[in-house]
């Protein structure tokens, strides 16, 4: 828990990133009718605010039209200022699940900077079904759609707690991805774009076909209304893409043209006499779009080699990929049936994907089998890459087994997790945390004895902790089993020795040699793209050699309930962890061996793993005590954690590191060079490794991450933590550090 011991990510800069908290909007209600303390404006109309936004944004827009002749199997981006009540986003919603081909998939991005809570948010979506009931029953017209019903459930049930940064939400099945992109929205935005590096604006980043520019009007709001704001907007546009607003203000008019659209004024609803709709009028306004193709590496007129000065703001942008996967025939190969693996089996099947996973040794057969997996918490009071990685992560996964935990399965479940100190100087730092969290108590909130003995159930030590009401433990063979039900899916216990790559079609085969030695390269062992999620052996195949992946030997214990202990009812965590019992029995651990590298079991480290519950809480050892066996008959498991020298995962595209070396050799001489070159990585390639002990909680990230990198669709995560994650990081590294 330690943060003078937090890692940092390999080749990126140091940096504090967004801001650890967020204050959620303060409102007055009129009724029950929501206005913004802080900015002194409504933030929908009582009498047709349903009305309004679909006139404002649905149909000005062009929605209706576009999205009736969307072609099968394709996807559509909205980006928005402003969340606020969510009342654009359901508008845009229903009309999507009504008009879309059922295949296709929606992204809705949204800022915000001060969201509601969930309470308040709840509260309005009453409010909406009464007004619709009542208009409904003057108008003889039908009652509240059922599918707004379901959707705001949907929302409620996943609504994130006010953390910075990027949230997803997965609604309707998959057919409609929220990201709620929390902090400033020129900030948030700018984090969406693929690279600030001037000569790569645009490249690979996401694009949005339509733009909700809402929020409190300028005059109440200007700080949002800005020259920034408007310049990530058309970064992040494409020609053609629409735009419209509320607000006919002649400063936005102004600025939005100096972005690159064209714009016009045009008739407003109701009561408002005028209001904004645009276009973007060039490829990328006033700034070249680049292809991702390595084109921009030839417009550079300078020789890319040569350095500049030592505080050059611009580093390569190696974190890009110059060459695209083709997705020709939308078939993927998924190696490895761990959560890693399974996972990401199941995000790519969601999108569409024809999904082969292959495991010799069975789903959840490595570090992933153990009886209960905890979703363990690690914060930290620094804002480094690794602490902001950690809360996505924890935030994410969530969401992410809530499916899983709402039937109510006695191998799932989302009872808490309660984290003690061990010792005064992290009980202080804990302190801390309560009070940098302090607006989002559903998430974490520090808790003192009496509190932590009526959630653990059992007397304890400790004065004071953190609980983490939305984590828990699952059975992660379970999960995994069910996460490979999706009828996308086929799993096929053959191990990959070989990757096989066509220069010409890019697709990727397995070199399987039948008895004469041929090798199966008809269409159906053919993908365009393989997942490596194979934990250590990810390493083993001639493109990824390279990587710089290590085993840590991990042992749990389990050991019988006792008559104290069965009344455990959340997970315990400190220097190690207990699980409420489950068949009687608890699990416990874990122990942590850098030198061995077997899944024996042993005494010794049953002793660790009691030690560390004794650490812990000496109460919560003394309840297991009398049902303790001895070491030598105690049972448990042993199983390889698979690391990366910075204990982050190793997730995104495989980078051919020849290619790196010849590209970015420069950075051995010189750290800070400016070389503007993209990476150069295996075209359809990617890996998703490197989870350590933490493999529940980052693979739904992670997951995640690398099924919209497949799809070229707006990602889950902030610029700079993708980029914390890039498997090319360390490549990076080591030419700075002069290793290779």
């Amino acid at each position: 828990m330690s943060s003078n011991n937090t890692p940092t990510a390999a080749g990126t800069e140091t940096r504090t990133g967004t801001r650890a908290t967020l204050s959620t909007a303060q409102l007055d209600w009129q009724g029950d009718e929501p206005r913004s303390q802080h900015f002194d404006d409504i933030y929908f109309s009582s009498l047709d605010g349903w009305d309004e936004s679909n006139a404002v944004f649905i149909h000005q827009n062009r929605l209706p039209q576009r999205w009736a002749a969307l072609a099968p199997d394709s996807s559509f981006t909205i980006g928005e200022t402003g969340f606020g009540t969510g009342l654009n986003f359901f508008c845009a919603a229903a009309l999507w699940l009504e008009l879309a081909p059922t295949d296709a998939q929606l992204h809705y991005i949204s800022t915000e900077k001060h969201p509601l809570r969930k309470a308040d948010l709840e509260r309005v979506f009453l409010y909406w079904e009464k007004l619709h009931r009542n208009k409904s029953n003057r108008n003889n017209t039908a009652t509240f759609p059922q599918q707004l019903k379901a959707l705001s459930a949907e929302l409620l049930e996943a609504y994130p707690p006010p953390l910075p940064g990027f949230h997803r939400i997965e609604l309707a099945s998959g057919r409609i991805q929220l990201t709620l992109l929390f902090g400033d929205s020129s900030e948030q935005l700018d984090e969406l774009q693929s690279s600030d590096h001037p000569l790569f604006i645009g490249v690979a980043s996401p694009t949005v076909d339509a733009w909700f520019l809402d929020g409190f009007a300028p005059a109440k709001n200007p700080q949002m209304w800005s020259q920034d704001l408007f310049s990530s907007i058309a970064k992040l546009s494409k020609e053609g893409t629409t735009l419209s607003t509320f607000t006919a203000a002649g400063q936005v008019r102004r600025d939005l043209i100096t972005a690159g659209f064209s714009v016009e004024k045009i008739t407003g609803h109701g009561d408002k006499r005028v209001m904004l709709r645009g276009e973007l009028s060039s490829t990328a306004g006033p700034t070249p779009k680049p292809s991702a193709d390595g084109k921009v590496e030839s417009q550079v007129k300078d020789n890319p080699y040569t350095p500049v000065k030592r505080n050059s703001a611009h580093a390569p942008p190696w974190y890009l990929r110059r060459h695209r996967a083709t997705t020709a025939n939308k078939r993927a190969a998924i190696i490895g049936g761990g959560i890693a693996g399974c996972t990401t089996a199941h995000a790519l099947a969601q999108r569409g994907w024809q999904v082969t996973l292959y495991d010799h040794q069975g789903i959840a057969s490595g570090a992933s089998g153990n009886p209960q997996g905890i979703l363990y918490p690690k914060l930290s009071i620094e804002n480094s890459a690794f602490a902001r990685i950690n809360l996505a992560a924890m935030a994410f996964a969530s969401r992410y087994y809530q499916r899983f935990w709402q039937e109510g399965n006695h191998k799932i479940q989302n009872c808490g997790v309660l984290l003690l100190p061990a010792n005064a100087a992290e009980q202080q730092r804990f302190l801390q945390l309560g009070e940098r969290y302090r607006h989002a108590p559903e998430f974490v909130r520090a808790v003192n004895r009496g509190e932590m003995e009526d959630l653990a159930g059992l007397k304890l030590t400790a004065e004071s902790g953190l609980f983490f009401p939305q984590l828990g433990w699952i059975q992660p063979t379970d999960v995994c089993e069910r996460l490979c039900t999706h009828p996308n899916i086929k799993v096929i216990s053959q191990k990959v020795e070989q990757l096989h790559q066509d220069p010409t079609t890019q697709l990727w085969s397995f070199d399987n040699p039948d008895a004469a030695g041929h090798v199966d390269t008809e269409d159906h062992d053919q993908y365009s793209v393989v997942v490596l999620a194979n934990a250590i052996a990810s390493q083993s195949y001639q493109q990824t050699e390279h990587l710089q992946l290590k085993t840590i030997r991990g042992q749990i214990s389990l050991c019988p309930a006792t008559e104290e202990s069965q009344n455990l009812a959340t997970v315990m965590c400190g220097e190690g962890y207990l699980a409420p019992a489950i068949g009687g029995l608890h699990s416990f651990g874990a122990s942590y061996d850098l030198n061995r590298h077997d899944t024996v079991l042993r005494p010794e480290d049953h002793r660790e793993n009691l030690s560390k519950i004794a650490a812990t809480d000496s109460r919560l050892s003394a309840s297991l005590s009398s049902g303790l066996p001895p070491l030598e008959s105690m049972i448990g498991r042993a199983s390889l954690r698979c690391v990366s020298p910075d204990y982050l995962p190793l997730a995104g595209a495989a980078p051919n590191y020849s290619a790196f070396l010849e590209d970015f050799a420069l950075l051995r001489e010189n750290a800070r060079a400016h070389i503007p070159r993209s990476g150069r990585y295996w075209p359809g390639l990617y890996l998703n490794c490197g989870h350590g002990s933490r493999g529940m909680s980052y693979a739904p990230l992670c997951a995640a991450l690398i099924a919209d990198a497949v799809d070229n669709t707006p990602p889950p995560l902030e610029r700079s933590l993708i980029t914390a994650l890039n498997p090319a990081r360390f490549i990076i590294r080591d030419l700075k550090r002069g290793r290779i």
